[in-house]
């Protein structure tokens, strides 16, 4: 896949507008492709795990948790990876060319604001519709776990979007 930078310098005049919005829109392009990522791991993990242990006959609440705990354990590793990837060169010094830790400090605790609000609204509606749809029982535990994590996900990336903006840790040119 070719890269945008690319597109526009083959075809610069039908492709500007578009290269306007990938400028200005860039790093909140990457962070959502890390959270979407990062979810589509988690998502298909958690399922798994909700389907094997609603198999053991345990309580549809802890089977909730343990999707839960289970998703965040491959969500926040995949995330950071990611992120640290796609803006290693915004925590090097222009001159020196040495990590600036204090950026970087900065940056982690803005992750940390915006990850805690939305993770509490998150984790509130994952674990309130996993339970739910599992007490129901009218699809598969599988099947609960995903729209659950679906639904829940949605709300938290609105939330997620909405944050990045107001710790600034995204620019937008």
């Amino acid at each position: 896949m070719k890269r945008l930078d690319n597109l526009v310098k083959e075809h610069p005049m039908s492709n500007q507008r578009i290269y306007d919005l990938y400028l200005k829109y860039k790093e909140v392009l990457y962070f959502n492709k890390n959270l979407i990522i990062a979810g589509i791991s988690s998502l298909l993990v958690g399922s798994l795990v909700t389907q094997l242990y609603s198999q053991t006959g345990g309580s549809n609440l802890i089977n909730s948790f343990v999707s839960i705990a289970t998703e965040y354990s491959v969500f926040f590793p995949i995330f950071g990876v990611l992120f640290y990837i796609d803006n290693r060169n915004r925590y090097l010094d222009p001159v020196t060319k040495k990590r600036d830790s204090h950026k970087l400090r900065g940056d982690i605790k803005k992750l940390i604001a915006t990850f805690s609000v939305s993770e509490i609204i998150y984790s509130t509606s994952k674990i309130l519709i996993l339970y739910q749809l599992l007490q129901l029982a009218i699809i598969s535990p599988y099947q609960t776990a995903m729209l659950s994590t679906i639904v829940s996900w949605m709300l938290s990336a609105i939330t997620i979007n909405i944050m990045i903006r107001i710790v600034k840790l995204v620019r937008t040119n």
